[in-house]
């Protein structure tokens, strides 16, 4: 019978752990390494809508994008929301692992998909990643970031509209209507700084979660140009490759991806 311990050593081939940021927890955050695990829930977030799911169809673990215990707790209460979750896997006997970072920057991880569902060709690595310390002083372990190129150029509003189809929300363009647009960064989630990486390796977008206004005026005034597609919107297809990868490595257990409906446990809807 499959245990959380094999999960976490098929998570360490897919998605490295010297890979997360220093800023970041991942790994096993509530449970049991021996635990056995016979069906499992792959969620974007730590919500409490994702264990609910799981303690209905009688999931062991959930593996998770987002990590539960980012910050040490005070105290395991209700006065918390990630307090609250903590107590009801616990109550439900749910083993918790978070991939964040690590599976932000692996191969075939949040950004390659992210890429790959944009129809990107000719992808790089690119922008912030984990370092590790050498004699000869730090390294980058992995870039997070990925660029490539559309097979055409387009226009601001046909961009806006590739993004609003492959992505399912409109997107918010801190660019002009009629900019061209062919090379294009990727990082999913919060990462609009990332905007100068992207200005600096001659792409003409950087598409991201959400955008600061800070940056988001001064990359326009710079002359660059950044896309707000929204945190659920440009990390859920990591996401579903993530089930595929662990469906592959650990074929014993039943992998099953949570997808909130709109408007709920953190997916957001438009009117477009």
């Amino acid at each position: 019978m499959p245990r959380v311990r094999d999960v976490l050593v098929a998570l360490e081939l897919i998605a490295p752990e010297r890979f997360a940021f220093d800023f970041d927890r991942v790994g096993l955050q509530v449970g049991d390494s021996d635990a056995p695990v016979l069906r499992a829930v792959v969620s974007l977030d730590r919500s409490l809508a994702a264990i609910e799911y799981a303690a209905t169809i009688g999931a062991n673990l959930v593996v998770s994008h987002h990590p539960l215990l980012l910050y040490p707790l005070a105290a395991v209460t209700e006065a918390t929301y990630e307090a609250r979750v903590a107590r009801r896997l616990v109550q439900a006997n749910i083993n918790f692992i978070a991939a964040h970072t690590n599976w932000d920057s692996a191969r075939g991880g949040i950004n390659d998909a992210l890429a790959h569902t944009l129809g990107l060709h000719s992808v790089e690595d690119f922008g912030s990643g984990a370092m590790v310390a050498t004699p000869a002083g730090p390294v980058l372990q992995q870039a997070a970031g990925r660029i490539g190129s559309l097979p055409d150029a387009v226009s601001g509003v046909q961009f806006a509209s590739l993004l609003k189809d492959r992505l399912g929300l409109d997107p918010l363009m801190f660019c002009s209507a009629d900019r061209m647009i062919k090379r294009v960064a990727v990082v999913g989630g919060a990462a609009d700084g990332e905007w100068r990486a992207a200005n600096a390796a001659s792409m003409d977008i950087l598409v991201t979660g959400e955008v600061k206004q800070h940056n988001g005026l001064e990359a326009m005034e710079s002359g660059f140009a950044i896309a707000a597609a929204g945190h659920y919107a440009t990390e859920q297809p990591g996401v579903v490759w993530l089930r595929e990868r662990l469906a592959e490595s650990v074929p014993e257990v039943e992998w099953v991806i949570f997808e909130p409906v709109a408007g709920t446990a953190g997916r957001p809807w438009s009117l477009g």
